[in-house]
């Protein structure tokens, strides 16, 4: 009798607990402009909570991926590392929402922060035709979302917790696992959490991450199982259009620190790239008036993110300089602003030659593995290089060939590529937390994943 009563009991504690889980998901369906899609945010814990009951741990140690048509992802992440931090949970917490907000947009060290929401707010708007499934049995890859940034910065990042919920989501280890949380250093703890995640597979090789560069310090993974994706530029509203009716036909600009540590990690020295365009020369008074090319430090000679900006939109060529890791934030600034970059050296292509030296921090990571994002959907052949050396030894010499290079029609076809890709480069507008404005990062970073995988399948 006992337990007929408690049969009863438990089956009426549900009963009530889905009527307020629905009437839950209704209040958001009813008010969009609370920023984030709730409904299949809930819906997508709950799938995955239940995710242990529609698939059983696989114990093969093959991929069980079908490479022949478009493939499809399931999301998995523990509410306590992702809605719990933003206040996205069945009772809505606007304080929770309005701090985390506050951190993303005022209080990380760098932009680059911000990259763990908004992919996995992106890549939830996904539709099933773009690949997203709501049953983890159809799945051929899994995303794993985490934000490790946030819970450091709020002093909430249970790293032991953290590892050990993420563990039990895993249902299939058999299929290939992306995590999307980019880092740039160490101390949000990315890597050894990849590297913890990585042990649970069949075979290590089907963790992958993403990664502002192929750098194995901050994604605890081999460079040829990071994808590359671009920086993060805050961006407060959406333009139109890239507009290139006020650039400055070959004009040059680069405004950035010396990075001091970029010369014992990468035998960097900005120093001597720029000196001669900061010194006067009077022999080369006509080309100092096409460029613009400064060391600034972080005081009064700072410019503003305002004439910044400025300066990108309306100058034809970027200076894109070595730093202590191979990429920089100003190749993706000059991307979305439609800036053509001009790579001094050769770091970005996987590379290091001299002045360029090997050492702690970054990772060589070779022609087959670049650290150019898109590398599948952007010929970046066609875009301009320099020698470093050369440059640092005659910087004017190397402009002026470039220039005869690359006439009108070339570049014409440079800023077609980029006026069609413009959107890859912008993860969102506004507020990472709140904002329905996303751009299409994540949609090309999901084509990148996929034509990664395929090709490892096909040569193994």
């Amino acid at each position: 009798m006992s337990s007929r009563i408690f049969v009863i009991f438990a089956m009426t504690l549900v009963a009530v607990v889905n009527i307020d889980y629905i009437g839950f998901l209704n209040i958001y369906e009813r008010n969009p402009s609370l920023g984030l899609d709730y409904t299949s945010t809930s819906l997508q814990f709950v799938n995955t909570h239940s995710a242990d009951d529609a698939i059983e741990k696989n114990n093969t140690t093959s991929s069980q991926v079908n490479t022949s048509q478009s493939l499809k992802f399931y999301i998995l992440n523990a509410p306590r590392f992702t809605s719990d931090l933003i206040g996205i949970t069945p009772n809505y917490n606007e304080t929770k929402s309005q701090i985390a907000s506050n951190y993303y947009w005022n209080v990380s060290a760098v932009n680059e922060e911000l990259g763990e929401i908004w992919l996995h707010r992106s890549f939830k708007e996904f539709t099933i035709e773009q690949g997203r499934t709501n049953d983890p049995s159809e799945a051929d890859v899994f995303f794993i979302a985490a934000y490790n940034h946030l819970a450091w910065g709020l002093k909430k990042d249970n790293k032991t917790l953290l590892v050990d919920m993420y563990k039990e989501l895993i249902v299939d280890p058999t299929k290939p696992h992306l995590l999307l949380t980019p880092s740039v250093n160490e101390r949000a703890g990315v890597a050894a959490f990849s590297k913890a995640l990585r042990q649970v597979m069949n075979d290590t090789s089907l963790f992958w991450s993403v990664g502002y560069e192929r750098n194995r310090g901050w994604q605890g993974v081999e460079v040829n199982r990071i994808i590359p994706i671009p920086y993060v530029v805050k961006l407060l509203q959406k333009k139109k259009a890239l507009s290139n009716k006020n650039r400055t036909k070959d004009f040059v600009f680069y405004a950035g620190d010396t990075r001091k540590v970029a010369q014992k990690h990468g035998g960097c020295y900005r120093e001597n790239i720029t000196a001669q365009f900061m010194e006067s020369n009077d022999e080369k008074n006509e080309m100092n008036q096409k460029i613009d090319i400064r060391l600034v430090g972080k005081g009064p000679s700072r410019l503003s993110q305002h004439e910044y900006n400025t300066k990108m939109t309306t100058s034809d060529y970027c200076l894109i300089l070595c730093g202590d890791t191979p990429t920089s934030r100003s190749f993706t600034s000059a991307m979305v602003q439609g800036c053509i970059p001009i790579r001094v050296g050769s770091r970005l292509r996987g590379l290091c030659e001299k002045p360029c030296v090997n050492r702690w921090g970054w990772d060589v990571s070779g022609l087959k593995y670049p650290h150019l994002p898109y590398s599948d959907r952007i010929a970046w052949n066609e875009f301009p290089e320099v020698d470093e050396q050369k440059f640092i030894d005659d910087g004017y010499g190397e402009l002026e060939k470039l220039f005869a290079e690359y006439d009108s029609s070339k570049k014409a076809r440079i800023r077609s590529v980029m006026e069609d890709t413009h959107r890859g480069w912008v993860y969102g507008w506004g507020d990472p937390v709140r904002s329905v404005e996303f751009g299409e990062a994540a949609l090309y970073i999901w084509k990148s994943f996929q034509d990664s995988v395929k090709s490892e399948i096909a040569q193994s």
